[in-house]
C-alpha cells in the first residue's frame, strides 16, 4: 500500500529513527502567517503534523504574492489565516487545520495549553516576547524565526533548558522607556514632527496621548482598529503613522524559504528527539554563510530563572509606586508595568509603598500586555 510518508520514515540519525506516528499526533501553534509562517505551515503539514493552529491578524496584500505561497491573486483582501487554510488542507487533506483571524494576546490560554510546539514568524519584539512568556509558563518548546533581506536567524528555546527570549533580549530594549517618564501631549507632537505625517494634527496627538499612545513606541505596536476609533484618524492616516515609524522591513523569497527550512526542521527535531546542534543559527545570504552559537541559561533572568521563588527587588521605603515602574522598566525591560499589591490594583503612581502598608519579604505582581502571567516580585525595602 502507498504511504504518503514513506520517504521520510527512513531517516535514522545517530540511533534514532523516524517516527509519523507521534507527528501524526503533535500539534503546532504558529504565530504569524506571513513569508515565514507560510512556508513553515506548508512544511509541517505535508510533514503530516495533525492539527496547525495559525494565528494572524492580517489580510492579504498584493506584494504578499511574491514571497507568500499560501496566497493567490483572488485571495487579495481576504485574511491571510483564510486562505492559508484551505490551501494546506488542499496539500494534505489528512491534517487538520484551526485558523485564528486574530492577535495572539486575543487567544485562549487552551489554545496555547494544546500544542505541542509553538513557532513564531512575528516581525516585533512585543509579540515574540509575550508568546515566550507562554512558552515558559507552559513549558513548550518555541521556535522564533525572522528575516531581513538576505540575513535571518532561527532560534529555539527550550524552556528551562535552553535561554529563553528574556534571557538575552535585544540590547536597544535594554533601556528606560520613555512611556514611564512624566509626558505632556507636546513631547508626543515633537518626537512625530519628525515623521512630517501628513493629516497628523496637535488635536489629534492629544487625543492619542490622552488615550495611552504616549510614545512613538505606544503607536508603532498599536492595533491599527484602535487607532481609527479616533476622531480623526482615519484607516489611511493610521496606515501612514505606523509606516513612517516603522516601514516595512527589506524581504526575499529565498531567505525566507532557507529560514523557515531551518525553523520547521528545528521544529520537527524537538517533536521527535533528533539530536538538536545549537540554540540559535545566523545565516548570512550574501557570504552563504550559516553559523551558531550556544549561550548558557541565565539563573537571573526574570522569566526562566532557576528556582521558583520569586525575584527580590529592593525599593528604597520612600519610592512612589512611579520610582517603582521605572526601576522595573530598567531592570526587566517592560515598557508598561502596573504594579498589584494584595487587594491593591492598579496601584496609583503617586502612592508610597508605605501609604498601603507594604514590607520587605511581601510580594508584588507586575502585570504587563508584554507577558501573558504576572511576574512575581519579592520587596526588600531599604531605610
Amino acid at each position: 500500500m502507498e504511504d504518503r510518508y514513506h520517504r521520510q520514515k527512513l531517516v535514522n540519525i545517530m540511533g534514532v529513527a523516524w517516527n509519523q506516528d507521534k507527528l501524526m499526533n503533535s500539534t503546532a501553534l504558529i504565530a504569524g502567517v506571513g513569508a515565514l509562517g507560510c512556508e513553515s505551515a506548508k512544511n509541517l503539514a505535508l510533514m503530516g503534523l495533525k492539527k496547525l493552529i495559525i494565528i494572524d491578524n492580517d489580510v492579504v496584500e498584493l506584494s504578499n504574492l511574491s514571497r507568500q505561497m499560501l496566497f493567490h491573486d483572488q485571495d487579495i483582501g481576504s485574511p491571510k489565516v483564510a486562505a492559508a487554510e484551505r490551501n494546506l488542507m488542499e496539500m494534505n487533506p489528512s491534517i487538520e487545520v484551526e485558523k485564528y483571524y486574530e492577535s495572539i494576546e486575543n487567544i485562549p490560554m487552551e489554545k496555547y495549553q494544546e500544542a505541542d510546539i509553538f513557532l513564531s514568524s512575528l516581525d516585533n519584539f512585543e509579540g515574540r516576547r509575550y508568546l515566550n512568556s507562554i512558552a515558559v509558563s507552559l513549558k513548550k518548546p518555541f521556535v522564533d524565526a525572522g528575516t531581513h533581506g538576505f540575513f535571518g536567524h532561527v532560534r529555539v528555546i527550550i524552556p528551562h533548558e535552553t535561554p529563553c527570549y528574556e534571557c538575552y533580549p535585544p540590547k536597544e530594549k535594554q533601556r528606560v522607556w520613555c512611556s514611564l517618564r512624566r509626558r505632556k501631549p507636546s513631547d508626543l507632537l515633537n518626537e512625530l514632527k519628525e515623521y512630517r505625517i501628513k493629516g497628523l494634527t496637535p488635536k489629534i496627538v492629544e487625543e492619542l496621548f490622552s488615550r495611552g499612545y504616549k510614545t512613538e513606541l505606544d503607536l508603532k505596536y498599536a492595533k491599527l482598529k484602535d487607532l481609527t476609533s479616533i476622531p480623526g484618524v482615519s484607516e489611511s492616516l493610521a496606515k501612514k503613522i505606523q509606516e513612517k515609524i516603522a516601514p516595512k522591513l527589506p524581504a526575499i523569497l529565498t531567505t525566507n524559504a532557507i529560514i523557515a527550512g531551518i525553523q520547521s526542521q528545528e521544529a520537527i527535531k524537538v517533536l521527535l528527539g533528533f539530536p538538536r546542534t545549537a540554540e540559535m543559527f545566523r545565516y548570512n545570504g550574501i557570504t552563504g554563510g550559516l553559523d551558531y552559537l550556544n549561550r548558557e541559561r541565565r539563573a537571573d533572568c526574570w522569566l526562566c530563572g532557576v528556582g521558583e521563588e520569586a525575584q527580590q527587588i529592593n525599593v528604597d521605603s520612600n519610592a512612589t509606586v512611579l520610582d517603582l515602574k521605572v526601576q522595573i522598566a530598567q531592570k526587566y525591560a517592560i515598557p508598561d508595568p502596573e504594579i498589584a499589591y494584595k487587594e491593591y490594583f492598579p496601584l496609583g503612581e503617586e502612592l508610597r509603598l508605605q501609604d498601603v502598608g507594604a514590607k520587605s519579604g511581601e510580594n508584588i505582581f507586575v502585570i504587563s500586555k508584554q507577558i501573558a502571567t504576572p511576574k512575581t516580585l519579592k520587596l526588600n525595602l531599604l531605610k
